[in-house]
């Protein structure tokens, strides 16, 4: 992880840092069983956030979108992983319950630290997006952390995001 981050943070060529996400993706949609793995992989996409994309001069490159893609990917995988052939969730198990808190919180920073100019900013859209798909099929501890989250973007009083908001919820 600390090599592919490092990459990434002083790549210039968009199509590399996105074709690289692909580790992101793989390593943890796969259903990782080891939470210093988990840690690992969270903490190195909150680092690129906070360190790269946030200040991205053009937010609408496929760089800052495909970040925001990747968020939702591993969002949408935690449910998938406990989703039984019967069509109800099922309990996360402990260490999917601690990750999927934890990318609950990168997307919180990812709200606080990526700006809304003109329009919501992308990367928030996606993961705004991932969210509302997956809420449905949570366990109920997930739902409400999903829930305060939208409820923490609503609360930035920022009225783009409240809108956004509103139709996530529709």
């Amino acid at each position: 992880s600390n090599k592919n981050e490092e990459m990434i943070m002083k790549c210039e060529n968009n199509e590399v840092i996105v074709a690289s996400y692909q580790f992101y993706d793989r390593i943890a949609t796969s259903g990782i069983q080891d939470i210093n793995l988990h840690k690992m992989v969270f903490e190195s996409l909150t680092r690129l956030a906070e360190n790269k994309f946030a200040s991205f001069p053009n937010v609408n490159s496929s760089v800052v979108s495909q970040f925001g893609r990747i968020i939702g990917i591993i969002l949408k995988s935690f449910p998938k992983r406990n989703y039984e052939h019967d069509h109800t969730p099922h309990e996360f198990s402990e260490i999917d319950k601690v990750a999927f808190s934890k990318y609950i919180e990168l997307s919180k920073n990812v709200a606080d630290h990526f700006p809304t100019g003109d329009f919501i900013h992308i990367t928030t859209q996606k993961i705004l997006d991932a969210v509302a798909t997956i809420i449905p099929i949570l366990p109920n501890d997930q739902r409400e952390e999903c829930l305060q989250l939208y409820k923490y973007v609503y609360a930035k009083n920022d009225e783009k995001l409240k809108v956004a908001i509103c139709r996530e919820l529709n």
